[in-house]
């Protein structure tokens, strides 16, 4: 009974950031047996239903997504022209080892002959030959956050309990807002990125090998987040109200203003 108690007390008193420890890695496959590229894997929260991370696979079909707090979660995976994954649920605790996902296989998605069907809108994630550009307003769970839990929850990205972002494992990875880089860092750089609503957000490039024009002083790469800039003169502006509720209820608002005359832009 002591021994209960004193492993008890030990868990409670772990930091939160040595519970993150989850990982999830397998391959995905055509029917063919061909590897996919580009793949997007979404780890879901069973309990509410939420996204908790994204990943995208690789050329070899390899996907890896960490930092994964213990609880359920199903794994989703999904590709253009390719059938809806949906796996068994997984579940995380304290100090379990990494979890290998069975190759995932994904079959052709069925063509109806004679039925045209347009649908107009984003996709959530965009490769692109040097980039991969995330849509953010394409994901409903990016509605009512920070830009920071944004970064969280994009493939790739690494965002610890300290506000510290990393780049595939990386550190040192600089950010830019609209093309121009930040010069914060540390607690600076992660206040900042919390002061910034996800409605003001557009796209959130990751470029990990940054063309000519990005003057790159970090190794990891570069994370250009794109607001989104309004072109109509005069005066506008726009009030957001977010509820999140979990465990807890979560409210984030926000209101944005633009005034523009000529070569004038003042926003706020």
């Amino acid at each position: 009974m002591k021994f209960l108690f004193l492993y008890a007390t030990i868990l409670m008193s772990m930091p939160v950031s040595a519970q993150e420890v989850g990982s999830v890695t397998g391959y995905i496959r055509s029917e063919a047996n061909q590897p996919i590229q580009g793949a997007t894997v979404t780890l879901i929260k069973v309990s509410d239903s939420t996204v908790a991370r994204n990943s995208l696979s690789g050329f070899d079909g390899k996907f890896l997504i960490e930092q994964v707090a213990p609880g359920s979660y199903r794994l989703q995976v999904s590709h253009i022209g390719y059938k809806l994954f949906r796996g068994a649920v997984i579940t995380f605790s304290i100090g379990k080892s990494p979890y290998v996902a069975p190759d995932i296989v994904l079959g052709q998605a069925e063509v109806a002959l004679g039925v045209i069907e347009i649908r107009v809108g984003k996709k959530l994630v965009e490769q692109r030959i040097d980039r991969t550009v995330i849509n953010v307003d394409a994901l409903i769970a990016n509605a009512g956050v920070t830009a920071l839990d944004v970064l969280g929850q994009s493939p790739g990205i690494q965002v610890d309990q300290n506000g510290g972002i990393s780049l595939r494992g990386k550190s040192g990875v600089q950010i830019f807002v609209d093309d121009k880089p930040t010069y914060l860092s540390g607690n600076d750089l992660a206040t900042y990125l919390q002061s910034l609503p996800s409605g003001t957000l557009d796209q959130i490039e990751i470029i990990p090998n940054p063309p000519a024009k990005y003057d790159a002083a970090g190794g990891a790469g570069i994370i250009n987040i794109k607001t989104k800039r309004a072109k109509v003169k005069g005066f506008n502006g726009s009030l957001s109200l977010g509820l999140t509720q979990g465990r807890l209820t979560k409210s984030n608002n926000s209101l944005n203003f633009n005034y523009r005359a000529d070569k004038l832009n003042i926003s706020g």
